[in-house]
C-alpha cells in the first residue's frame, strides 16, 4: 500500500513504512504543512498492525532535512508588515498553530510510536533536520555528508532540538554543537551517540534495507513493549528505572511471543512470531 501528498511520500510494503520528506528542491525544508502531514501519518501508522518498521529520509542524495523553511516564513526582502501577515495566515491556516507546535508533537509522537524508527540520511543533517534523526531510534548516515546546528549563525538557536541532543551527547557536547554551529562528519557523529552506523555511498542502500529486514523480523509485540519501556525508564531515577523494568519484564514473560521464543531456542528453531 502506498499513499502521499505533494510533500510528505509514504509507502508500506512487507511491514515496512518507508516516509520520505519530499521538498528537494527546498533542502527538505520544514514547512508548517509539511509537519503537519508527518504528523498524521505518525498518528495513523502508529497502532497499525501490519506496520513493524519506520523508516524515514529525504527526498534525493543532498540534504536529510535542513530544518524549518526559513525562506517560507520571510524572504530577504520582507518587510515587518509582510511578516506578521505571514505568520497569521500560517496560524489561521493549521488550526491556530504555528510551525514549533507541529515540530513539538512530531518529535513527542516520533518517541512515543509503538514501531522501530530508522533514519536514513543519504544527504546533510542541518537545525530541525537534527532533531528529526535523533527522534528516531536508529539512524545510519552516508560517510560523505555533515551534520550540524548552525542556527548560531543567523541569531538563531536550536531551541528544541536541544532537548533531544542533550540526552544523546550530554550538556558540554550538546554546547560544543549548538554554540558553536560548526560542521561534524558522521564519524564525529557516530562517537557522539548520534549515529548507529555510517557507509559509504556504494554500500548504503543494501547496508540499510539489511538492517530493516533485520529489525522487521523480531516480535512486534516485543518491539513496542521494549522501546516503550526504554522511552518511560529513561528519566527515571535508577531505583524507580529498575522497579518500572522488574514490572515490565513480568508482563513481557506473559506475551505468547516471550514464551514462543523460549521455545524456539530450546527447540532449535527459528520462532513463528504472533505480534502477541
Amino acid at each position: 500500500m502506498s499513499r502521499s501528498s505533494n510533500e510528505v511520500l509514504h509507502k508500506l510494503e512487507n511491514g515496512i513504512l518507508e516516509i520520505t520528506v519530499n521538498r528537494p528542491e527546498n533542502r527538505n525544508a520544514l514547512s508548517s504543512d509539511l509537519l503537519k502531514n508527518l504528523l498524521e501519518v505518525f498518528r495513523e501508522f502508529s497502532k497499525n498492525n501490519q506496520v513493524r518498521v519506520v523508516t524515514v529520509t529525504g527526498a534525493g542524495d543532498k540534504v536529510f532535512c535542513s530544518g524549518g523553511d526559513l525562506k517560507k516564513t520571510a524572504s530577504k526582502d520582507a518587510s515587518k508588515e509582510a511578516l506578521k501577515e505571514t505568520l497569521k495566515e500560517t496560524s489561521k491556516d493549521f488550526g491556530q498553530k504555528i510551525q514549533t507546535e507541529y515540530y513539538r508533537e512530531l518529535l513527542l509522537e516520533m518517541k512515543r510510536c509503538p514501531k522501530p524508527i530508522v533514519a536514513l540520511a543519504k544527504g546533510h543533517v542541518l537545525a530541525g533536520g537534527f532533531g528529526l534523526l535523533l527522534a528516531c531510534d536508529f539512524a545510519i548516515a552516508c560517510e560523505d555528508i555533515y551534520l550540524s546546528t548552525p542556527e548560531i549563525n543567523v541569531g538563531m538557536f536550536p531551541m528544541m532540538v536541544m532537548g533531544l541532543l542533550s540526552r544523546h551527547v550530554g550538556p558540554k557536547r550538546c554546547a560544543e554543537l549548538a554554540l558553536l554551529g560548526e560542521k561534524i562528519s558522521p564519524l564525529q557523529a557516530m562517537n557522539y551517540g548520534i549515529l548507529n552506523q555510517v557507509y559509504s555511498r556504494e554500500k548504503f542502500d543494501t547496508s540499510a534495507q539489511e538492517l530493516v529486514k533485520k529489525l522487521a523480523s523480531k516480535s512486534g509485540k516485543i518491539m513496542q513493549m521494549g522501546k516503550e519501556a526504554i522511552v518511560k525508564s529513561d528519566d527515571m531515577p535508577l531505583p524507580e528505572a529498575l522497579r518500572f523494568l522488574e514490572s515490565a519484564l513480568r508482563e513481557l514473560k506473559t506475551t505468547e511471543d516471550s514464551r514462543e521464543g523460549i521455545r524456539a531456542f530450546v527447540e532449535k528453531r527459528q520462532p513463528l512470531w504472533k505480534d502477541r
